[in-house]
């Protein structure tokens, strides 16, 4: 819970160690505590997984985001088990398993059609959208719609932010 999304922001912060160092410590307080929350040991799996994509390690980054995968459904929060498919789909791409990657983004963009979607989710689902879209050579102009609709989610997830406020 608390802890992925504080280790969330540091990676997007750029600060990968002090993520992966808050994910690390989370998982070992929830085992020496004995708790059985699978969903939230699996959502920390595939934080440790997106940090290890981002260091290039994407032996390991794969079997953590599997592994993580395999219990996210106890969940029961579709926006995670869609980021955790946006991780996974990062994998594919990296190592250059294009159907793959393709199959994954569309498990994302299938799970965005569900209620009580967070923007920040759905968003990166559209972000990973537009990329294998322009991997796949896609012309400007279906491209460019793609990237209007994740700027306007975008837009309308500041707006809510706000407080319903204009910049």
């Amino acid at each position: 819970g608390a802890c992925g999304l504080l280790a969330r922001l540091h990676a997007v912060q750029g600060q990968l160690h002090e993520a992966f160092d808050l994910l690390q410590n989370a998982g070992q307080m929830a085992a020496r505590a004995g708790a059985q929350y699978p969903g939230a040991e699996a959502v920390l799996e595939v934080g440790i997984g997106g940090v290890l994509y981002e260091w290039n390690d994407l032996g390991a980054a794969l079997e953590h985001v599997e592994r993580g995968l395999r219990s996210i459904h106890s969940w029961g929060k579709a926006d995670l088990l869609a980021l955790a498919y946006v991780t996974l789909c990062c994998i594919h791409h990296a190592n250059g398993d294009r159907k793959a990657t393709v199959d994954t983004v569309q498990k994302a963009v299938e799970l965005t059609k569900t209620r009580g979607f967070y923007p920040e989710a759905r968003g990166a689902v559209e972000a990973a959208q537009v990329g294998i879209l322009h991997d796949q050579g896609l012309g400007n102009d279906q491209l460019a719609d793609h990237v209007h609709d994740a700027v306007e989610l975008l837009r309308i997830h500041l707006h809510h932010r706000r407080g319903g406020q204009s910049p």
